[in-house]
C-alpha cells in the first residue's frame, strides 16, 4: 500500500483556551479538539469538571427521559400485583445486559420477573420463533422489551391480544407501529435530554431501572440507600455494553463508561470479577479491553450458542458459580474466534478472485459460502468492510440450502440500509441502520444481488476505493511531544466512537528505520528528529513492508497517537504512527 495510507484532515481551528483550561491540565494544543468535541464544557470550569471528572451525581434524573415516569409507575404496580413480568431482550451485549439490569433490580423488589433471550437461529427481536417460545413459557401480565420492540408492532399486538400490558425501552429508531396503550422509552424521540440521545438499550434500560427505584424509594432512607447502591453496582456492565454497541461516548455515555471503568478496577460484580481473572493478567481495565476483551467474550454466548450463558455470569452473585461461567464464556469465545478466522480466510479468497470482485470497478464486496457460522458473518463482513474501504455483505447458507442469511457493514460514509433498498427485489427481507444491517436471500438471486448492490453502493461513493480520511487532533511540534500533552489527552478518556484518540500531525521530520520485534516482525522502529533537534522514537506497527520508503533520509509528516514510554524505567512519550507522507 502506498503512503499516505488516509486523506488527513484539517485540525480544529485554533482556539485560545480559557484560564480555567490550563488548571486542569489542558494545554493549549489540544483545547480546539475539546471545543470541538465538547462545546458544552467549555462554558465555565464547573462544566469542564463535569467532563473530566464526571460523578454519580451528574447521571441524568430519570425522570426527565420521556416515558420512564410512565413505565417505572406501570412496572411498580406489576411488583405489587404480583404479575408475570417477562423482560424481552436480544442476544448481544447490550440486549444481555439490559436484561440483567432490568431483571435482577425487579428481582430485588420481589417482582415475578422472567427473562427471554432469543436465540440467533430465531433471528433478532420479537420474531414469530421468538414469540411463540416465550409464550409458551405462559402469557404475561407486562412485558418489557429491551434493546428491541420498537419496530415490532405486529408481534407486540399479539401480545397485547392476550391482555399484556406492554413497555417498549430501546434505542433503534421508531417507525410509529407500536399498539395502543404501549408505553414508550426511546432515546430516539425529540424531548429526550441531549446528553441521553445516543444511549444504548442498555442504557435505556438503566434509566428505566433507575426510575423504578425512584418511584418506589422515593425517601433517602436505608432501604433507598441500598436500592441506589444496587442500582449503581450494575455500571460496571453497562460501561462493557455501551463500548460493545459502538454508541457515540458523549453525553451520558462518557459518564457511564468513566464511572463503568471505575467499578471494573475496584469493586466490579462477582461475574464480572471472575471473566477479569479468566481473560486478563491484573492490568488496570481500559475502554479497550472493553471494546476488545470484555465485550467480545460476552457477546459470543449469542453468536455460538445460547446468550443466557452471559446473562447468567452477569446475575451471578456466588464466586464458584461466576467462575465456572466465566470459563464456560472463555471456552466459547475461543471457539467463535476459530469459526471467524475460518470466514475471514474464505473471505479474503473470494476477495482476491475477479469473478467475485472486482477492486477496480466495484462499489462493494458480497462474498457468500456454505457452512459458515451465522454468529460471526457479522464480525468478518467488518473486517472486509475495513480492509476494502466500502461495503461488504457476507451470506452464510447452510450446505445445500437455498435460503442464506448474511450481514452487511460499512465504513463511515455509506448508508448499507439504503443501498439495500435499491437491492429489495433481490431478498427475502432485510434491516438495519446505516452502518449495519442484515438480510436474507435465496441463492439463485445472489448474482443479481451482488451486481445491483455494488452499484448502489458505487452511486453512493462517486468513485471505488475512496481513501479513508484521517481526523487530525492539531498540528504539532516534535518538541511538544511531552508528558503534559499526553496527561491532558488521557484526561479525555475514554476514547471510542464519537471521542476518537486524538491524532496529531508532526511535519518536516527524518526518520531512521529498523525492524520492530526479534524474533517476529511487529513492524517499525522509527528514530524520528526535527530541524530544531528534537528526537523522539515512533513505533509503526504492521509497516514492515514501508521499511525501503525511508532509506533515502528525506522529510516526513507524520501522523500519531501518544504512548507512554516506561521502558528501563523511564517516564516519558513516544509516538504510535498512524500514518506517513513525504514532506
Amino acid at each position: 500500500m502506498s503512503l499516505p495510507r488516509y486523506d488527513w484532515s484539517i485540525p480544529p481551528k485554533s482556539v485560545e483556551p480559557p484560564p480555567f483550561a490550563a488548571a486542569h491540565g489542558l494545554v493549549a494544543s489540544i483545547w480546539p479538539l475539546v471545543a470541538l468535541r465538547f462545546p458544552e464544557a467549555t462554558r465555565d470550569e464547573a462544566s469542564l469538571q463535569r467532563l473530566l471528572a464526571p460523578r454519580l451525581a451528574d447521571i441524568t434524573p430519570p425522570f426527565e427521559f420521556p416515558g420512564i415516569r410512565e413505565a417505572a409507575a406501570r412496572l411498580s404496580k406489576a411488583i405489587d400485583g404480583a404479575g408475570d413480568i417477562v423482560v424481552f431482550g436480544d442476544f448481544d451485549a447490550d440486549g444481555v445486559t439490559a436484561t440483567a439490569i432490568l431483571v435482577s433490580t425487579i428481582r430485588s423488589m420481589g417482582g415475578r420477573v422472567r427473562p427471554f433471550i432469543p436465540l440467533r437461529s430465531e433471528g433478532y427481536g420479537l420474531s414469530d420463533a421468538a414469540v411463540a417460545r416465550c409464550l409458551d413459557g405462559g402469557v404475561p401480565d407486562l412485558l418489557v422489551t429491551v434493546d428491541c420492540g420498537i419496530t415490532a408492532g405486529a408481534a407486540l399486538k399479539r401480545f397485547a391480544d392476550l391482555g399484556t400490558s406492554i413497555i417498549v425501552t430501546d434505542h433503534h429508531i421508531p417507525d410509529g407501529s407500536l399498539p395502543e396503550g404501549a408505553i414508550l422509552a426511546a432515546p430516539h424521540l425529540e424531548t429526550v435530554p441531549q446528553q441521553c440521545r445516543d444511549l444504548c438499550g442498555a442504557g435505556v434500560a438503566f434509566t428505566l431501572a433507575a426510575g423504578l427505584v425512584a418511584t418506589r424509594f422515593p425517601e433517602k432512607n436505608d432501604a433507598g440507600i441500598a436500592a441506589r447502591h444496587r442500582l449503581f453496582s450494575w455500571l460496571d456492565a453497562l460501561s462493557i455494553a455501551t463500548v460493545a454497541d459502538v454508541v457515540s461516548l458523549k453525553g451520558e455515555n462518557r459518564t457511564f463508561v468513566t464511572l463503568g471503568l471505575r467499578a471494573l478496577n475496584k469493586c466490579p460484580s462477582p461475574g464480572l470479577r471472575q471473566l477479569l481473572l479468566a481473560t486478563m493478567d491484573g492490568s488496570d481495565v481500559t475502554e479497550r479491553h472493553l471494546g476488545f476483551v470484555l465485550g467480545p467474550h460476552i457477546n459470543s454466548a449469542g453468536r455460538m450458542a445460547d446468550a443466557s450463558l452471559a446473562f447468567e455470569l452477569l446475575i451471578a452473585q456466588e464466586q464458584d458459580d461466576a467462575r465456572a461461567l466465566a470459563i464456560r464464556l472463555k471456552q466459547t469465545n475461543a471457539l467463535r474466534k476459530g469459526e471467524c478466522a475460518k470466514v475471514d480466510e474464505a473471505a479474503a479468497a473470494q476477495i482476491a478472485s475477479p469473478d467475485i470482485f472486482d477492486k477496480e470497478k466495484d462499489g462493494a464486496f458480497v462474498g457468500a459460502g456454505d457452512g459458515w457460522h451465522q454468529g460471526v458473518v457479522g464480525l468478518a463482513a467488518a473486517h472486509a468492510a475495513d480492509r476494502l474501504c466500502r461495503p461488504a455483505a457476507l451470506v452464510a447458507f447452510s450446505p445445500g440450502g437455498d435460503i442464506g442469511r448474511g450481514s452487511v457493514r460499512g465504513p463511515a460514509g455509506y448508508d448499507v440500509h439504503a443501498a439495500l433498498a435499491e437491492c429489495a427485489e433481490y431478498l427475502d427481507a432485510f434491516g438495519g441502520h446505516e452502518s449495519a444491517a442484515g438480510l436474507s436471500i435465496t441463492r439463485d438471486q445472489l448474482a443479481a444481488f451482488r451486481a445491483a448492490f455494488s452499484a448502489a453502493c458505487l452511486r453512493q461513493a462517486g468513485a471505488t476505493a475512496a481513501t479513508p480520511t484521517l481526523d487530525i487532533a492539531a498540528r504539532i511540534s516534535l518538541g511538544e511531544v511531552n508528558l503534559d500533552l499526553l496527561k491532558a489527552v488521557n484526561s479525555l478518556a475514554p476514547f471510542g466512537e464519537g471521542n476518537e484518540e486524538p491524532v496529531f500531525e508532526i511535519d518536516g521530520l527524518t526518520a531512521k528505520a529498523s525492524i520492530l520485534g526479534r524474533d517476529v516482525p511487529k513492524g517499525l522502529r522509527l528514530s524520528l528528529s526535527d530541524a530544531a533537534g528534537a528526537t523522539l522514537e515512533g513505533l509503526w506497527f504492521g509497516a514492515i513492508d514501508h521499511l525501503q520508503d525511508f532509506r533515502d533520509h528525506s522529510r516526513w509528516d507524520f501522523a500519531a497517537t501518544l504512548l507512554p514510554d516506561d521502558y528501563s524505567g523511564r517516564h516519558g512519550v513516544k509516538l504510535k504512527i498512524i500514518d506517513a507522507r513525504r514532506a
